[in-house]
């Protein structure tokens, strides 16, 4: 679960959304088999949808209700479960799941809605609530890891640039694969933060540090275009390339100093373009009768994309 955490909070920071396979990743927390949950389930159902509560009880109708759709999931594969949790993330933590659980259980025990086999019910209950407690510990621990790698970053970026505009020049370029959507968010959020602070704690020193967040955010953002930029060129040479050309200049990547960062922004790049081409192939046609040349170039474009995306992922 800790990897798939740690992929969902990169795919929140570059605004990428994507699910897996069906039937991939099964949470582990279930402890009851998916067949016996969903029998559970529509008795659960029957509860009364909360109101708009405020404060702890909306917290407690939001994770009570999440508990109930998780138990309802017909196939709860760890995309699902993500999809259900993360947007609800900052109520769920004002929030003691256990006892919310506990609440609903006793909430469904006084009216009936745990059905004729309560300890199925009861089951299924505590399968959701031990899935839901073990995601948002590892979510938490995940945020926590990830600000303090930003946070570290940051201290080397401030270091190298009180030496040297070279010596932070050579910092950035060594770094490269840590400067993403993630660490520009995590200045911005910095930067905001100082911003808002009340007038009788803003002081030289804090109007100092959110001007350097300003100006360390500029350079990483013209970092990641100028990377952008080049992997751009590097697509598109491979594009031009024989099957032969590519697996050996992919090859070569594999080797070479930030080959890795490379690759992964590469597979990255293409996933993008091919999406881009394929949702213009589909487009409706404005064009005049006959006119077929741009559609069978727009083919081979995608043609070509999908065999560098299966060179990519040969690797």
């Amino acid at each position: 679960m800790k990897l798939f955490v740690g992929v969902c909070l990169w795919a929140l920071a570059a605004g990428f959304s994507g699910g897996a396979p069906r039937g991939a990743c099964r949470p582990q927390g279930w402890m009851v088999p998916v067949p016996t949950i969903r029998l559970a389930a529509p008795a659960l159902a029957r509860r009364m949808p909360s109101p708009e509560p405020s404060g702890r009880d909306e917290a407690v109708a939001v994770t009570q209700d999440l508990l109930i759709e998780l138990i309802e999931m017909d196939d709860p594969v760890m995309a699902s479960v993500a999809a259900a949790v993360v947007p609800r993330v900052e109520v769920l933590m004002q929030c003691n799941v256990v006892e919310a659980a506990a609440e609903l259980e006793k909430e469904l025990e006084a009216t009936g809605g745990l059905g004729p086999d309560e300890a199925l019910a009861r089951k299924a209950i505590a399968s959701a609530t031990d899935l839901l407690v073990e995601f948002l510990e590892e979510f938490v621990g995940q945020m926590g890891g990830m600000q303090a790698q930003q946070q570290q970053l940051l201290y080397a970026i401030s270091a190298a640039s009180k030496e040297s505009e070279a010596a932070l020049d050579q910092l950035l370029k060594r770094r490269r694969m840590e400067l993403d959507t993630s660490f520009v968010a995590y200045l911005s959020s910095e930067a905001e933060r100082i911003g808002n602070l009340p007038p009788e704690r803003q002081s030289d020193e804090s109007q100092k540090l959110a001007r350097f967040l300003g100006t360390v955010r500029t350079r990483v953002v013209a970092e990641l275009e100028a990377m952008t930029k080049d992997d751009t060129v590097l697509m598109l040479q491979l594009l031009e390339s024989t099957s032969e050309q590519q697996a050996t200049a992919l090859n070569r990547l594999l080797t070479a100093d930030d080959g890795g960062g490379v690759l992964q922004r590469l597979r990255s790049l293409v996933a993008v373009a091919l999406a881009e081409m394929e949702g213009r192939e589909e487009a409706p046609r404005t064009e005049a009768p006959g006119r077929t040349g741009d559609e069978g170039d727009l083919a081979g474009v995608v043609g070509k994309l999908k065999d560098l995306r299966s060179q990519l992922k040969s690797l």
